[in-house]
């Protein structure tokens, strides 16, 4: 789920944050505590909650007719 999250669209605080973990080589338990922490702080949730809301809005897009040049 994280993941998914923070592959989507991120504020600039979020990106800063990311970027500083990514410097300082944060791995393994420690990385994933700092994450969620981030998707806490930030409130993520209600983003990737709010991304989906919008998503599902969007009608799918549908092919009514098509030409071939020959």
């Amino acid at each position: 789920m994280l993941e998914k999250v923070f592959r989507g669209t991120l504020t600039g605080a979020v990106k800063r944050e990311l970027n500083q973990l990514r410097r300082n080589g944060v791995t393994g338990e420690s990385l994933l505590k700092r994450l969620s922490n981030i998707y806490d702080q930030h409130n993520l949730k209600d983003a990737a909650a709010q991304r989906s809301l919008q998503m599902g809005d969007r009608p799918t897009p549908r092919i009514i007719c098509s030409e071939a040049f020959v």
